[in-house]
């Protein structure tokens, strides 16, 4: 027998399954007619019956479901991660905007996964900071439109990478699979290709 007919039997057997059913269904394994005893129209209006009989859930009620968010991770101050942590943040805040009523609440929720290395010596002194005038100025009578921002900026400046392009390049020319450098890695294909 060919092998593309094994492969397609199953497939006939389960149609032939299929259709049985369908045909017991309109009254042919009865010993009725192959007419269906209902119409198209009439099992339309029983799910419309059964619809209208449901009342809906009432509103308010229940609480909105969240989404379930992982809270960032303990920061230490590290450059390698402070992007990772200010953007773990953003997503929390943004995914769960209900949780975050005001500044106040915004400010003090981050700092409180500042706990670590340097990162806590700056937590320390922005709780200082946070009684002080300036403060008040520059957060709470602000005119960016999130000012949450702000704060975000004021880790990057403390902890982020102050040249991205350099670390970059840095990071490019410092690269090795095996026991060659990106560079050598890239005359070896040069000499290849002349």
């Amino acid at each position: 027998m060919d092998p593309i007919l094994y492969a397609l039997l199953p497939f006939f057997y389960l149609f032939k399954i299929i259709f049985f059913l369908l045909r017991m269904m309109v009254g042919g394994g009865t010993g009725g007619t192959d007419k269906p005893g209902w119409t198209l129209e009439a099992a339309f209006a029983q799910i419309q019956q059964l619809l209208n009989a449901q009342p809906p859930p009432p509103m308010g009620t229940q609480p909105a479901r969240s989404l379930k968010m992982a809270t960032p991770p303990l920061y230490d101050g590290s450059m390698a991660t402070c992007e990772a942590f200010i953007n773990a943040c953003q997503l929390y805040m943004t995914a769960k905007p209900h949780e975050f009523v005001n500044l106040q609440t915004k400010i003090t929720w981050v700092l409180r996964f500042m706990q670590l290395g340097m990162a806590q010596l700056f937590r320390d002194q922005f709780m200082i900071y946070m009684a002080s005038d300036a403060y008040w100025t520059q957060y709470l009578e602000s005119t960016e439109p999130n000012p949450i921002k702000l704060l975000y900026a004021d880790i990057y400046k403390a902890f982020g990478d102050p040249n991205k392009q350099a670390t970059a390049i840095q990071e490019i020319t410092t690269i090795k699979q095996g026991t060659k450098s990106a560079e050598e890695h890239v005359q070896s294909f040069k000499q290849c290709y002349m």
